[in-house]
């Protein structure tokens, strides 16, 4: 089937994006990418994208530990509030089918780009499209240098994604001893930072 991950806007009609899809040859396994121009997609597929994401992040909590206290989880608005930041929100599609989304913050002077929000639909995990949509997502972004992003520590199967199946590796534990503060903004929870170097 094919497979892609496409830009897409919010407010702006005119934004262009960039699809990439991926065929894959039953027999062999071999994978070709194929790139083009496409227009932003309705704002009706972005709340298909937001619930998505709520959808898939309630899942995920069901691994949270009983004993502590709730942990704050992204919602759809925050797709929309990253968006006006200026990042770039991807839509990740399987054949015609809208089965998840990221948000990238690019850095263009460092080449260091952040991985805001990746989320794969509850119905469609384990069938190995996340690392599908990591390997899409390299190919849209060639020029990176080095790719960052956090995890919460307990969501063992996002820290065996990152690591076993992505290359990442943790560089940093942030918690109560050592919080992770952006601007004015101290980050609550324990997670871990991931890091991948770039050849």
């Amino acid at each position: 089937p094919a497979f892609g991950v496409k830009q897409i806007g919010i407010c702006k009609s005119d934004k262009k994006g960039l699809v990439l899809e991926r065929r894959n040859n039953q027999m062999n396994r071999k994978v070709d990418l194929r790139i083009k121009s496409v227009e932003s997609v309705e704002t009706s597929e972005m709340s298909e994208l937001m619930l998505i994401l709520e959808k898939s992040f309630a899942t995920a909590m069901e691994y949270y530990p009983k004993n502590k206290e709730k942990m704050s989880t992204p919602s759809g608005k925050d797709i929309v509030n990253l968006w006006n930041e200026g990042k770039d929100v991807l839509a990740i599609y399987d054949s015609s089918k809208l089965i998840g989304g990221a948000v990238i913050s690019v850095d263009h002077v460092s080449g260091s780009n952040t991985v805001e929000l990746l989320f794969i639909s509850a119905d469609e995990k384990g069938k190995g499209l996340g690392t599908q949509t990591w390997q899409a997502i390299e190919r849209r972004y060639p020029d990176t240098r080095k790719w960052e992003l956090g995890t919460p520590y307990f969501l063992k199967q996002n820290i065996h994604f990152y690591i076993n199946k992505c290359g990442f590796h943790i560089t940093k534990y942030y918690n109560k001893w050592n919080p992770f503060i952006s601007g004015d903004k101290v980050e609550d929870g324990d997670f871990f930072w991931f890091e991948k170097e770039m050849a």
